[in-house]
């Protein structure tokens, strides 16, 4: 390999023996850079910053949108609570529900007040299929990156309600409403049937 040699010009004078001597044994270890594999190095790492990136991004609206996802089994009571031949009359649609709530436009607060009363007063009708109406809420793109409130709030929330008491004392049984009833954006609430108070003796 070549050693390098310092540039001259016109306006500088030749170095003495002595100082080129220093300047060879200076510049020994120098090792001289192929620009070329320099730049095709540069161009790998940046792909694999871009590589891992995207990876990473994928992972994580992956995990966001898992977090986010409406919880298909939270509707969906598996165990059959209610009468079976009416169960399946019930999920193909066949039942016209004799109450209906539709809580589109309200906030959570305002829902879970309405839903209260709905169910209440539905129950001391004597009551027994109820339509509530929650709406699909908007689906978010895959490639959506923004952390925003996530939609469909409602229909996460519902089941969640009329699993807990005191609504859940009332209620029998509770599934995804057929599609000509609203599909997967409305739920069946199907009430217990209420009990007759005792008569006083003597009366």
């Amino acid at each position: 390999m070549s050693s390098i040699k310092p540039e001259s010009t016109d306006s500088q004078r030749k170095l003495r023996p002595d100082e080129q001597a220093l300047w060879e044994l200076a510049t020994k270890s120098v090792i001289r850079v192929d620009q070329t594999e320099e730049t095709n190095n540069r161009s790998d790492l940046r792909q694999r910053q871009r590589s891992s990136y995207s990876g990473f991004a994928k992972h994580e609206s992956k995990v966001r949108n898992d977090l986010f996802a409406p919880d298909q089994s939270a509707a969906d009571d598996l165990a059959v609570h209610m009468d079976r031949k009416a169960y399946q009359r019930m999920q193909s649609g066949k039942l016209s529900p004799e109450g209906i709530l539709d809580l589109h436009g309200l906030t959570v607060e305002q829902a879970h007040s309405e839903l209260t009363r709905f169910i209440k007063t539905s129950y001391a009708a004597r009551q027994r299929l109820l339509l509530v109406i929650t709406g699909k809420g908007e689906r978010r793109a895959e490639d959506d990156q923004s952390w925003q409130r996530p939609t469909g709030v409602l229909r996460r929330v519902v089941p969640q309600w009329l699993r807990t008491p005191p609504l859940s004392q009332v209620i029998l049984q509770q599934s995804f409403a057929h599609q000509r009833h609203g599909g997967a954006g409305a739920l069946y609430v199907y009430l217990r049937r209420q009990r007759k108070k005792p008569v006083a003796n003597g009366k």
